[in-house]
């Protein structure tokens, strides 16, 4: 469902501070970040002094207990540190405890990664399986040139290391002590049995070292049942062969139970983790040749927890050959982007020459010939080698994905868009329908933050691109590294960045931003004069939502509205109030949806109000729909339900009645109220804008929502055509409220007549119309408007009533008209697209 809600309203984003704007004279600021840091300026002049030590102060408490996930929370308390001036920092009274925070944060990382013969912060790149004849000049040149520097499971036969040594190979050598794989479990629980320590000892006292061994295999794919067992080897072959590292491979995700010796993959890296202590994890997994492209995500997500959490590096073996066919290059990349996008610091494959896959599926065949997956896989390595140095000083510190929903990503426990990533990157997306996962990384000293995106709309080596789309407020620089090559990025006129990505490519995107900026924003707007405006949630209004658009308040009130939608930092948000419209705040994290997964009141804004409707609706199993896609609304999460229906004319009339007729019925038989995001004015006439508002309203929806509004500023026909229908929408609401909802019928000519409501007998049309139903103990309303909203000429309603006495008014354009009986009932005739309101009492 998660990619469910980020398609809602069109815009998948990252965290962020969104400060959104029409134009922007700088390209790396908008103009409601300019706003905002003006603003800041004027207030400033007020004295924020004590508000800015006490956030300070807050995000220094934020920190707690120091780990190796805490780079965050530390940067971001010593980013608004150095905002303060000294009198300020003078007067905090927590400040020792920032910079005992960084000592143990700096202390705990600053442990030297193990293996003497390797530059653990360089990116290698290992294959398996480098067989015998290819011991030669030719053989070792190939493999440097396609950008491999390690040999795994390598013989330690003096021939191949001293031609390793001379090309700067390093070998991961297996035989030097006893091996050992898990294989189908049966053997799990007897290593200790079959490998006492003492051979270990024996060996290491006759050991001969050579300069090409950078570490020790001791053992593939085994069961937790041996993790304590190989904890103690490990540590004695660390301490005791020359090499100083002992590399061991884990199984992947779907092996089984019985493999795993616990009875789940997490409990088994958990396992792990608690015996041996390795400074990395390294496991394999294998897409293609085991089909499991829907579980190659999530295997990653657990190894790179348990990494984040125990700060070791993720190493992984991946497909390189297959057991039914080659692959094509697309298939080699997103294995290696998708990897980098989890934080991944060593990159191996498997297999270069025949080993456990189907022998003419390798980069050289039974024959010795080099088939054309070598030119793929060079190219890829040639392109991450570009960027690799520059991504390997940073700190992966969470992965998530974007975009559309597939089945590479759908299983993946990706993090959850929040707000807790130092709000930098804002309203990612992909165009064309993409899918994507994207890796947030920090600079350990605060001084950057990076991105690696990789692009898995189809993870099957299709041709094509995606453009990722982004902003950054506050940004002092951004760059993008896309096939091998860094460009500075500029934002266009909104403030949004692009990077066109190839289909399996991926890019790392690296920024810098003005922190002082950004925390001043974040200040003075926690600090702002309370800017709520009340609001009946169960009444009748008319909003928009302007989140992609700076708005005037004053051109919002002239058109009417009741209230809008925009990020908690909304630059104008005091300006609102005094204009008596609501703002329903978003949070920074706002994803162009204000159905955010953040259940949580930003400053003094009315954001809990809004999510009160949605605690009234969510327990209900009624339905959800969005685009004609009708869900069970029992199967979303709690905290993220909204009754909402995005009503799109880009189909039929007849389609858009139907979605807000399963809205209306489900919901008021839940007894739960619905509103309507109404859709893509710019597509719209002024007449089926206004009509667009009248059928949600008769379908009983209670709050009308318009989206794209920038597209009704700027055409004054849409405008003046909504300033007219808000204007009678404010005239009847309070009228409407006084009766309960029955139902609403479409109705055609062809139907002749309806009767469901108390006091009316029966209603006729002379053409289609819509029918919206009320009654209460005194009375009934009718609602009607044509069904047409392109309909060039009149429709005539006619209806009876079961009792002879009655007053019957009718409300139209604003203006009050008693209906006189004529004949057996009262006619009415409907001009235009607007609703006539007729009450009975």
């Amino acid at each position: 469902m998660k990619r469910i809600l980020s398609i809602l309203l069109a815009t998948a984003t990252l965290v962020s501070l969104c400060a959104c704007s029409k134009t922007a004279k700088d390209p790396k600021q908008t103009t409601a970040e300019q706003t905002t840091a003006q603003q800041t300026t004027a207030s400033q002049q007020q004295d924020f002094t004590q508000e800015e030590i006490r956030a300070v102060s807050e995000l220094i408490d934020a920190i707690g207990e120091v780990g190796y996930t805490s780079l965050s929370a530390i940067n971001r308390a010593e980013h608004a540190y150095a905002a303060l001036s000294d009198s300020q920092r003078s007067a905090l009274t927590n400040a020792a405890n920032l910079t005992a925070a960084r000592e143990a944060y700096d202390a705990l990382v600053s442990v030297p990664k193990r293996g003497t013969k390797f530059d653990r912060n360089v990116m290698h790149t290992g294959v398996y399986c480098f067989r015998h004849d290819l011991w030669n000049d030719e053989g070792m040149q190939k493999l440097v040139d396609a950008g491999v520097d390690v040999i795994l499971s390598g013989s330690p036969d003096p021939t191949l290391l001293d031609l390793c040594q001379e090309y700067g190979v390093g070998v991961f050598a297996s035989g030097i002590v006893p091996g050992w794989w898990g294989g189908e479990g049966d053997n799990a629980g007897t290593f200790d049995d079959l490998v006492p320590v003492e051979d270990y000892v024996k060996i290491a006292s006759s050991f001969v070292d050579h300069p090409a061994i950078w570490a020790i295999d001791i053992g593939d794919e085994p069961s937790a049942l041996d993790f304590e067992h190989i904890g103690v080897l490990t540590e004695y072959a660390e301490a005791n062969f020359p090499t100083g590292l002992a590399y061991i491979n884990l199984y992947p995700q779907y092996a089984t139970n019985k493999q795993l010796g616990t009875k789940s993959y997490e409990k088994h890296i958990e396992e792990y983790v608690k015996y041996v202590d390795t400074d990395y994890i390294s496991y394999d997994h294998y897409p293609y040749a085991c089909q499991t492209e829907a579980t190659f995500c999530n295997n990653l997500q657990t190894v790179a927890d348990a990494c984040r959490n125990n700060g070791r590096d993720l190493w992984i073996v991946m497909e390189l050959s297959s057991t039914y066919r080659l692959l094509n290059r697309g298939e080699i990349s997103v294995q290696a982007y998708t990897a980098m996008c989890y934080g991944a610091r060593m990159l191996n494959w498997a297999c270069w020459t025949q080993g456990w896959f189907t022998p003419d599926f390798q980069i050289v065949d039974s024959k010795g010939n080099y088939t054309v997956m070598y030119d793929y896989f060079s190219s890829i390595n040639a392109e991450i080698a570009k960027f690799s140095d520059e991504y390997m000083g940073y700190t992966s510190v969470e992965t998530f994905a974007i975009g559309n929903d597939n089945a590479y990503v759908s299983n993946a426990h990706t993090v959850t868009l929040n707000g807790g990533i130092q709000n930098v990157f804002c309203d990612l997306a992909l165009t064309d329908n993409g899918t994507g996962l994207a890796g947030y990384f920090e600079k350990a000293d605060g001084s950057g933050y990076g991105l690696m995106v990789a692009n898995a709309t189809d993870v099957y080596g299709s041709e094509g691109s995606n453009t990722l789309t982004f902003r950054v407020p506050f940004a002092k620089s951004v760059y993008a590294t896309v096939d091998g090559v860094k460009t500075e990025l500029s934002a266009d006129e909104n403030g949004y960045y692009r990077v066109t990505i190839p289909n399996c490519g991926g890019s790392f995107i690296t920024v810098t931003r003005d922190e002082a900026a950004f925390f001043r924003a974040e200040v003075a707007r926690s600090t702002a004069e309370d800017t709520s405006v009340d609001i009946d949630m169960s009444a009748i209004a008319v909003g928009a939502d302007i989140s992609a658009y700076t708005a005037s308040p004053e051109g919002l009130a002239e058109l009417g509205l009741e209230f809008v939608i925009a990020s908690s930092d909304y630059p104008f948000a005091q300006a609102l109030k005094n204009a008596g419209i609501a703002l329903f705040a978003t949070p920074t994290s706002y994803l162009g949806n204000p159905f955010a997964e953040s259940k949580k009141a930003y400053g003094p804004y009315t954001f809990e109000a809004f999510y009160h409707t949605i605690d009234s609706v969510s327990d209900s199993s009624a339905l959800y729909i969005f685009n004609g896609e009708k869900i069970d609304m029992s199967s979303l999460p709690k905290d993220v339900v909204f009754p909402f229906v995005g009503v799109y004319l880009d189909t039929s009339d007849e389609e858009f009645q139907d979605l807000i007729s399963a809205a209306a019925t489900s919901f008021s038989k839940a007894g739960k109220d619905w509103w309507a995001y109404l859709g893509t004015p710019g597509k719209l006439s002024a007449q089926q804008l206004s009509w667009q508002v009248w059928a949600a309203l008769a379908f009983n929806a209670k709050k009308v929502i318009l989206s794209d509004y920038s597209e009704i500023a700027s055409d004054n026909a849409l405008s003046a055509a909504l300033k007219d229908t808000v204007s009678e929408v404010k005239d009847i609401s309070p009228l409407l409220g006084n009766y309960k909802y029955v139902r609403t019928y479409a109705l055609t000519a062809s139907q002749k007549s309806i009767s469901d409501v108390k006091f009316v007998s029966d209603i006729s049309t002379d053409d289609s119309a819509i029918f919206g139903l009320y009654g209460n103990d005194s009375g009934a309303a009718i609602m009607v408007l044509p069904g047409d909203p392109d309909a060039n000429s009149d429709v005539t309603v006619h209806f009876t009533l079961d009792g002879t006495e009655a007053e019957v008014t009718a409300y139209v354009g604003g203006e009050e008209t008693e209906l006189t009986k004529t004949g057996d009932g009262y006619s009415i005739t409907l001009s235009g697209p607007d609703a006539v309101l007729i009450t009975v009492k």
